[in-house]
């Protein structure tokens, strides 16, 4: 079995740890102030150093001062070293950029920063996000869900989809009342927040009928998490039209697709007439999904990278 150090964001988590360490010896340093001195002191070289890191700071520490010669030195005797982000920002971060002379790959979740990446001569490949299907099951107890649900947090006008997510709550309340809930940050008081518990909003997409689904951007590869945590919950997920979505799925198969709020309205009511073909898709979606977005399956193409 390969031996993988994990540093980064989900390190100490119950998630992705434990599917790791199915798969190969497993270490991890967390994202803290001692990184510099584990790093220091570690006793062998791992087969693979797999970065998560979402900004240029660890603590008070610039990333690329603290640990990047560090990690140079490990990959150039013989550590594969990948640094990802399942993030999406505005521009490609300039940190990745800098921080990719230490490391052997340089990936995202995304395909327009890895086009960017290839123009700068940075090697670089495409990685998506990982679902704990051991919480985001068809199996297990259901919350008593509105009929739809939108699970997202307000950030005011940060992201460019900000308005349009703001317009697509007040267009499913207006249209269907109490039949629609959304759940998150800063909605107002009305809104539930589930962002501390995954085993909870699994439980809503299990209870609902249709799933929301609207990211921050609309970008090539690139959808919220939530997504695949909702298809794998066997929830009917309906979510905005997305700049390569059919690479990844069948659309009115897998899951369907709106153009503009009209027809999110349409479809919204479309799907809540007609439950038979509502739950074909639903199977057909967390079939998918717990396949290819498992952790499990994620942790062994990351293995893989290492020949």
């Amino acid at each position: 079995m390969k031996r993988l150090l994990h540093i980064g964001c989900n390190a100490g988590s119950e998630s992705m740890p434990k599917y790791f360490k199915e798969q190969c010896f497993y270490k991890e340093f967390r994202l803290d102030d001692n990184l510099s001195n584990n790093l220091h002191n570690l006793t062998y070289v791992p087969d693979i150093i797999f970065i998560q890191i979402q900004n240029d700071k660890i603590g008070n520490n610039n990333t690329n001062t603290f640990i990047g010669n560090q990690i140079k030195a490990l990959r150039d005797r013989g550590a594969f070293v990948i640094n990802w982000t399942g993030d999406l920002r505005n521009t490609t971060p300039q940190w990745m950029i800098d921080f990719s002379n230490n490391v052997s790959i340089t990936m995202f979740s995304n395909h327009r920063d890895v086009e960017y990446c290839k123009s700068k001569g940075i090697n670089t490949g495409f990685l998506q996000q990982g679902i704990d299907t051991n919480i985001f099951t068809h199996k297990g107890e259901a919350a008593q869900s509105a009929d739809i649900v939108f699970l997202a947090n307000n950030y005011g006008s940060q992201f460019p989809l900000s308005g349009y997510r703001k317009d697509a709550i007040k267009t499913l309340q207006s249209r269907f009342g109490n039949r629609f809930k959304v759940y998150g940050n800063g909605w107002g008081d009305n809104s539930g927040n589930l962002n501390s518990s995954q085993y909870e909003e699994a439980k809503v997409y299990r209870g609902c009928k249709i799933a929301i689904s609207i990211s921050h951007y609309n970008v090539d590869g690139y959808f919220s998490d939530r997504l695949g945590r909702a298809l794998c919950t066997h929830s009917f997920v309906l979510s905005h039209s997305f700049e390569g979505i059919e690479k990844d799925f069948q659309v009115g198969s897998d899951l369907d697709v709106f153009n503009d709020l009209n027809e999110l309205v349409t479809k919204c009511q479309h799907y809540l007439d007609n439950p038979v073909e509502r739950e074909q898709i639903a199977l057909n979606g967390q079939q998918l999904a717990s396949k290819e977005y498992s952790y499990q399956n994620i942790v062994k193409q990351i293995l893989a990278l290492k020949k």
